[in-house]
C-alpha cells in the first residue's frame, strides 16, 4: 500500500479532500510524537527523583559509617572504658600509622583533631567525652559552613562582652 493509492481517490473527488487528509495525517503523527515525548520525559523525571533519593540515602549511610568508624577507633583507645578520651590516649592514638592513615582517609588531619581536643578540654582535665569529640569532628569534616562562622563570631562577641564587664569590675 502506497500513499498514492490512498490519496488518488481523494484527489479525484476534490483537491480539498486530499489537503484535509494530509493535514489529518500530519496532525495525527505530531500528536503521537508528542505523547511519546511526554512518556519519555516523565520516565526520565522519575529516574531523576529515584537517583536523588538514592544519593541522599547513600550520603546518610556514609555519614553513619564514618561516625561508627571514628567511634570504634576512640573506643579501642579508651583504655579505662570511661567514655572519655584523655590526652595520653590521644597521643597514643596518633602515634599509630594505621590510625593516622585512617583519619587522613576520612579527610581529617591528626593535628586538627588534636587541636579540637585541646579546644574542647575547657576545664583543663586533659580529657574529653568521646561523643562530644565525635560530634565536633563530624562538624569539622568538610568546609566550615556559614552558620559555623556566624556561631563563632557570636560566641567571640559574647565572651568579649563578658570579659569587658569583668575587667570593669576589677578596675
Amino acid at each position: 500500500a502506497d500513499w498514492g493509492d490512498v490519496s488518488a481517490p481523494l484527489f479525484e473527488c476534490h483537491r480539498f479532500y486530499l489537503v484535509a487528509f494530509v493535514v489529518f495525517i500530519a496532525f495525527f503523527l505530531f500528536g503521537i510524537l508528542n505523547i511519546l515525548t511526554a512518556v519519555f520525559v516523565e520516565a526520565a523525571t522519575r529516574i531523576g527523583d529515584v537517583d536523588r533519593d538514592l544519593v541522599t540515602q547513600q550520603k546518610l549511610v556514609e555519614h553513619a559509617a564514618t561516625i561508627d568508624r571514628i567511634r570504634e577507633v576512640f573506643l579501642e583507645v579508651d583504655i579505662d572504658k570511661s567514655g572519655t578520651i584523655t590526652q595520653h590516649e590521644m597521643d597514643h592514638l596518633f602515634r599509630q600509622p594505621k590510625t593516622i592513615a585512617h583519619f587522613e582517609m576520612l579527610g581529617l588531619e591528626p593535628h586538627e583533631v588534636m587541636s579540637l581536643f585541646t579546644l574542647l578540654d575547657l576545664e583543663g582535665r586533659d580529657e574529653v567525652d568521646i561523643e562530644e569529640l565525635l560530634s565536633n569532628i563530624m562538624r569539622m569534616k568538610g568546609a566550615a559552613t556559614g552558620i559555623d562562622v556566624a556561631t563563632m563570631m557570636y560566641e567571640n562577641k559574647r565572651v568579649y562582652r563578658s570579659l569587658r564587664s569583668d575587667f570593669k569590675h576589677v578596675e
